[in-house]
């Protein structure tokens, strides 16, 4: 087919970003709607099987921003089946196993996660963090922020020492107090 784009998922997903959020909170409505009233159903089969195979593995899967569509997509379907493990796992070790109750403690989980994620697009800066405003010359331009590579770790001791220390001029094997 001449002239048809062609949009891979993270095309999709870059312009679309609350896509999943939404059909995970449909799919959640859809979900509950059939297993309360159309029990036998054929129906009520293909929404749980979307549901509990696809929903809460991509509700917390999505607060990650993969950038792969189709790697996201299989991540999402095993994190679901282990979470709906874990929830049936939980609820007989606790003797309170019901069918009804497992489904309602993953519907649960799944819309707050999709609820997380529409909060995470919803208060998402427009500036990118890496950036500031160069007050103090009043050049209004964008400047990056120092690069602080051992914020992680905790209180930044071991990487901080040795960056002094290459500073001063001593190496690392010496072990100097610089």
């Amino acid at each position: 087919m001449m002239g048809a784009r062609n949009l891979s998922l993270p095309a999709v997903k870059r312009l679309l970003p609350c896509t999943w959020p939404v059909s995970i909170l449909l799919s959640a409505v859809a979900m509950a709607v059939c297993v309360s009233l159309a029990p036998g159903q054929a129906a009520r089969l293909i929404v749980t099987l979307w549901f509990l195979s696809v929903c809460p593995g991509m509700a917390f899967l999505e607060l990650s921003e993969l950038q792969d569509g189709y790697a996201t997509l299989a991540l999402a379907v095993a994190l679901s089946w282990s979470i709906d493990a874990m929830v049936g796992a939980t609820l007989l070790y606790l003797g309170r196993w019901s069918v009804h109750v497992a489904l309602l403690a993953l519907l649960v989980l799944t819309v707050a996660g999709a609820l997380l994620r529409l909060a995470q697009l919803a208060y998402r800066s427009p500036r990118p963090p890496a950036a500031r405003r160069d007050m103090a010359h009043g050049s209004g331009r964008l400047r990056p922020l120092p690069r602080r590579s051992h914020r992680f770790l905790p209180l930044g001791w071991p990487l901080a020492g040795r960056q002094r220390r290459q500073r001063e001029g001593a190496s690392w094997a010496q072990g100097g107090r610089g």
